[in-house]
């Protein structure tokens, strides 16, 4: 019998030689939709590679010039030529909304970091609490986290055929959520206040239905039954559902029509400040582009949005990298959108939160994060708009461990995701930067 015994030697030797030479080679990167990763052959039997440091071109901790005077990055830095007025004129709006009774609305755009009006619901708090204003703006009429939004009861019995982002094979028009809604059967969304605190206005917006005759749709306010006919006449339309002065705190939305599209309601009032959250879950802001012009105008005619809060990055980062082009090209592609069809509206353009990676078997902010910080910073100063600096407003490298492993615990164990308590100080910050930002600007006016 022949001796065999060195064979499997052989064939060792030969794969590890092989993962070797792979592990040396640069091997592309796979582009997908929202991000790409690199791949590390080897990564199950090498030790994780030590963290090095970070040098970022582009400082975000320096100071900031605006129109030749220095200020903290702790303020909002305002790159344009001009919008430093549209920016102290959304200011101005906040103080004109209680004692002038106007409504001022805001588009915060962004991905699971805000989901389920995560952050948002408290900014909304304070900015209602200050310039007044009741409600919680858009919500769409189903939504996998509903059971998770903290401000509102909000539940579907039966089902809507949900066309969206990421499966949308008969190109509908889908709304500024990333949405579009259909009954399949009969089906109701019911939005109960929590802590009893009264809804106002509420509105319905409904899509294009492909026949003459109005639609139908059933409604029941604190548990009163009405039959409500849909305008179908525009690619946006809005119907009322309840009128200001005859508040309620429950309303049901039934349809069984499978031809009308449906894409959510609004609660707010006449009066105060109000902040819509459009979070979808892995957008890097790709997906955000596939908004026509046509929805932008539509919708923005019946909102009339007075600041687009773009809050990405998260999904934008690849670990490690240095450059992000596609992102910084799609962003930029989405600011010039947003500046031709909303007119005159302020950007706001927040960076990436804190991120965590294992390096050496212990977690530290991921090397990327400083240069994705710098690389948003740079597309705020090219398309000319307004810039926050998350990062390190929250604290800078290595906050998120310690949020996610001091107590109290601010985050969870992904070291990407905030927990409510941490949202709540998220927004906490932001508030009173956005507060300092106000006061800076309309000192600066007056100069």
């Amino acid at each position: 019998m022949k001796n065999r015994i060195k064979e499997p030697v052989i064939i060792v030797s030969s794969v590890m030689l092989i993962l070797l030479v792979l592990s040396i080679i640069k091997l592309p990167n796979i582009k997908y939709l929202n991000s790409y990763k690199s791949v590390d052959i080897l990564a199950d039997v090498q030790k994780d590679t030590l963290k090095t440091t970070v040098l970022v071109a582009n400082d975000t901790t320096s100071k900031l010039t605006l129109n030749g005077k220095k200020t903290d990055t702790a303020l909002i830095a305002d790159y344009s030529t001009d919008s430093v007025m549209r920016l102290l004129t959304f200011f101005n709006k906040l103080d004109q909304a209680k004692p002038l009774h106007k409504k001022v609305r805001i588009a915060y755009f962004g991905d699971s970091f805000i989901e389920s009006d995560n952050i948002t619901a408290d900014i909304r708090k304070h900015l209602q609490t200050q310039f007044g204003g009741n409600g919680i703006g858009f919500l769409p009429v189903q939504s996998v986290v509903s059971a998770q939004y903290r401000s509102i009861n909000f539940s579907t019995k039966g089902f809507w055929q949900d066309y969206h982002f990421k499966s949308n094979p008969y190109k509908l028009s889908l709304g500024l959520t990333g949405h579009i809604f259909y009954p399949l059967g009969s089906v109701t969304t019911a939005y109960a206040s929590k802590n009893k605190e009264p809804f106002y206005d509420i509105k319905l917006y409904t899509g294009l239905h492909t026949t003459n005759k109005a639609p139908t749709i059933f409604i029941a306010k604190d548990g009163k039954a009405a039959t409500i006919n849909v305008s179908n006449t525009q690619l946006i339309n809005e119907t009322y559902i309840n009128a200001a002065n005859a508040p309620v705190t429950d309303v049901r939305i039934s349809a069984s029509d499978k031809k009308l599209p449906v894409y959510g309601i609004s609660i707010d009032n006449s009066e105060g400040v109000y902040l819509d959250n459009y979070a979808y879950r892995g957008n890097s802001s790709l997906l955000t582009n596939l908004i026509t012009k046509e929805i932008w105008q539509a919708f923005n005619k019946h909102l009339r949005y007075d600041l687009v809060i773009l809050h990405y990055g998260l999904n934008g980062i690849s670990h490690d990298a240095k450059q992000f082009p596609w992102f910084e090209n799609s962003m930029n592609k989405l600011i010039q959108t947003i500046k031709q069809n909303l007119p005159n509206t302020p950007i706001l353009l927040i960076s990436t939160s804190d991120i965590a990676y294992r390096y050496n078997g212990k977690y530290s902010t991921d090397n990327s994060v400083p240069f994705m910080v710098a690389t948003q910073q740079k597309i705020a100063t090219s398309n000319k708009v307004a810039f926050w600096d998350l990062y390190n407003a929250m604290g800078g490298e290595n906050t998120m461990v310690h949020w996610a492993e001091d107590k109290p615990t601010l985050a969870y164990k992904d070291y990407t995701h905030v927990n409510d308590k941490g949202a709540q100080k998220i927004a906490d910050i932001f508030y009173n930067r956005l507060m300092a930002s106000k006061k800076y600007y309309q000192q600066y006016a007056k100069k």
